[in-house]
């Protein structure tokens, strides 16, 4: 091992390195395209970034690709950085993703985020702001409002939550064609659905579920929810008695106010 005057240090002793518990996982396509960039242009130093007990805090996909090319590794050491300074360095850039935090937060045992973990497992189909929409019964809300909470460790979903959020999204799984029909952005859609899966009784579900499927092709791309939800009552309406019938888009512009 040396050092160099600006304190970064060289070794090929790769096993010196640990990883953080709760950081996110090396995905092999990222260090697969690190290989092929050092492969094609040869590696810029850009050294790693480690804390005193030698854990990675930036650099994984670095590392994983310097290993596996058999090539120096050079790092830094910044002390006393822990995996809640790792995920504040990360929470306003895009290296890591939602999921990432997730998966973070459960390792360490938070079981708030591993409910939403198994939530996010089960209903990979799904945009993910619709799981976490879903799992926090906050469904009319903004993406980037539960965000912020989410990286920051703060979202809780008890039990009774994941259970109920399982029966909405698995009927929101099950509208996944019709959403490939309609292309576009998906989460308006799916928080449409959820929504009236909320407001409708077990008979209404059904009724709902067979006119969306029946009119997948009439629906445009949308941006709001409560245009989905306008025409879902056109339809809905027309298949059920006066008394019976819903008026969803109303209800949802009340209580998004």
């Amino acid at each position: 091992m040396k050092v160099s005057e600006h304190r970064i240090y060289e070794t090929t002793n790769y096993s010196d390195f640990k990883t953080m518990v709760g950081n996110r996982a090396v995905k092999d396509d990222r260090v697969n395209k690190i290989v092929e960039s050092i492969n094609k242009v040869g590696y810029v130093l850009s050294p790693i970034l480690v804390n005193e007990k030698m854990e990675v805090i930036d650099g994984q996909g670095r590392l994983s690709a310097l290993e596996r090319l058999r090539l120096p590794v050079h790092y830094m050491i910044q002390d006393g950085v822990g995996i809640e300074e790792c995920r504040q360095m990360n929470i306003h850039q895009s290296n890591w993703t939602n999921y990432d935090y997730v998966t973070s937060y459960a390792i360490r045992g938070n079981d708030n985020y591993r409910r939403l973990q198994s939530l996010l497992d089960t209903f990979d189909v799904l945009p993910v702001h619709i799981v976490v929409a879903s799992a926090v019964d906050r469904i009319g809300v903004a993406c980037g409002r539960l965000t912020g909470k989410l990286r920051a460790g703060k979202l809780e979903i008890s039990e009774q939550d994941y259970e109920r959020a399982r029966w909405e999204l698995g009927y929101a799984k099950q509208m996944q064609q019709v959403a490939k029909t309609i292309g576009g952005n998906k989460e308006p859609f799916y928080k449409a659905v959820i929504y009236a899966y909320k407001n409708l009784d077990c008979d209404g579900r059904n009724v709902m579920e067979m006119v969306i499927r029946q009119h997948a092709y009439d629906f445009p791309s949308l941006t709001k929810p409560v245009d989905y939800l306008k025409r879902f009552d056109a339809y809905y309406n027309k298949e059920v008695s006066r008394s019976k019938r819903v008026k969803l888009a109303v209800q949802w512009e009340i209580d998004t106010m």
